[in-house]
């Protein structure tokens, strides 16, 4: 957040997206089977997920088996320490853990006397203050006319990391945009297009932004997802520590809806 103005910088901003833009399309490597974490806290009320699962060979069908005979334990450094319950296979919840801004969680998971860790703090909350649809500058020969424009006021003084997450008429988009500060005006308000969709939109169309704010071990373990199509990629870079697969999330977010009109 260093030298960008809050509307001039639009191409700048749009150039730094797209060189963060990838499709989710992972396919873990490795023939044996693996330990697969996904633990996510936000900044919503709980109870948050931890979500356990074992990979399969690479032409098995791409159905991950439950784990149910974890231990699950997340505490935080007020004190609080919340063995999770499971009541779906493989997904386990919180019963005391309170999200809260500033606060460090530390994530273990013992699963037939092997012990995985992870540790997170929560990062600054910086929500969406508007957002609106701009048309598509790289418009040509393509059926996405408009893009959504989120408007954010940026925390000065601080190193923050974004991801982008656009839902289209509820739809998911299996774009990973990810963004880190140094593109963005300090302290200022700053305009951040999101590419997440590529097909025609019409009239009466939602679309929903969500913008997350990460930790940079989250950042960085979103910018190791190989890109769709791309060489034979290593797998992503893992926040949990113990050889698994996954990632230990605490985010704060804020979502924005708009109708096409």
């Amino acid at each position: 957040m260093k030298n960008l103005q809050t509307l001039t910088a639009f191409s700048v901003i749009i150039v730094s997206l797209i060189s963060c833009r990838k499709v989710i399309d992972i396919d873990l490597k490795g023939s044996d089977s693996q330990i697969v974490i996904e633990g996510n806290i936000t900044n919503e009320v709980g109870p948050y997920k931890v979500i356990i699962s074992k990979t399969v060979k690479m032409n098995a069908p791409n159905s991950f088996p439950a784990i149910t005979n974890a231990k699950v334990i997340i505490s935080d450094n007020t004190g609080i320490v919340d063995t999770l319950s499971q009541p779906i296979p493989g997904e386990y919840q919180t019963n005391k853990i309170i999200s809260k801004i500033g606060n460090t969680y530390t994530l273990s998971v013992l699963i037939d006397g092997k012990t995985y860790n992870s540790m997170a703090k929560m990062p600054s909350f910086i929500p969406i203050d508007s957002m609106y649809l701009a048309d598509n500058p790289f418009d040509i020969g393509s059926k996405l006319k408009t893009v959504p424009v989120t408007i954010l006021t940026d925390k000065a003084g601080e190193t923050n990391y974004f991801r982008i997450v656009e839902y289209w008429n509820n739809k998911k988009s299996k774009t990973i945009n990810v963004l880190d500060d140094k593109f963005l005006a300090d302290g200022q308000k700053v305009e951040i297009p999101n590419y997440g969709n590529t097909d025609e939109r019409f009239v009466n169309d939602s679309v929903k932004v969500e913008i997350q704010c990460l930790d940079k071990a989250m950042y960085e373990y979103y910018l190791s997802i190989p890109i769709s199509g791309g060489p034979v990629p290593a797998n992503p870079n893992s926040n949990i520590s113990g050889g698994c697969f996954g990632y230990f999330s605490v985010h704060a977010f804020s979502r924005k809806t708009l109708k096409i009109k």
